[in-house]
């Protein structure tokens, strides 16, 4: 997570980009702003309590052991009433149930403040691997898929999607799909 932080620090325009205090493997602290970023799993007990965040990313929120707990901690130190502060739950889905599963429910139904953002795989173009058209052959299962994604999103995939699909869930996903 240090090193994803980094490159996006790095990579900051020169104009915009802070002068580092200082940098060690969980945090950067800024010179000429009054703030840090701060890196750390949610393994660790007490992560965030009696910090003060305005901005919280929670990556693979889905994942995590005692999300409840986390919350319970770390959210009363977002503040309600500035709008530059804001929090990203973000993760791939795991799972009916969960908290990460019924915040997202509660964004879509409009019961919470979190704006639901759902990003496809079929959205993303570098998930497509060329195949010779004509050769390629839908199995039930992606006929359907294909039928789902049209009447959900209005789109059609290409067989080139459905040859990367294939691979991934064999590469990736351990033939589980």
């Amino acid at each position: 997570l240090y090193d994803m932080v980094n490159v996006f620090y790095n990579n900051l325009p020169n104009d915009i980009r802070p002068e580092l205090r200082y940098s060690n493997q969980k945090k950067l602290t800024m010179f000429d702003a009054p703030s840090s970023i701060f890196v750390t799993t949610a393994e660790g007990k007490g992560v965030g309590v009696a910090g003060g965040f305005n901005l919280l990313h929670m990556s693979e929120f889905a994942r995590y052991e005692e999300p409840e707990d986390l919350m319970a901690g770390i959210m009363p130190t977002i503040p309600d009433d500035d709008p530059n502060s804001m929090v990203v739950l973000e993760s791939t889905a795991y799972g009916a149930g969960n908290m990460f599963h019924r915040m997202w429910e509660d964004a879509v139904a409009g019961k919470n403040k979190f704006t639901p953002l759902f990003f496809a795989w079929h959205d993303n173009p570098e998930y497509s691997v060329n195949t010779i058209e004509k050769l390629f052959v839908k199995t039930k299962e992606e006929v359907e898929l294909c039928e789902d994604i049209k009447k959900r999103y209005g789109k059609e995939l290409s067989v080139h999607q459905l040859n990367w699909r294939r691979q991934a869930i064999v590469t990736k996903c351990n033939g589980d799909e």
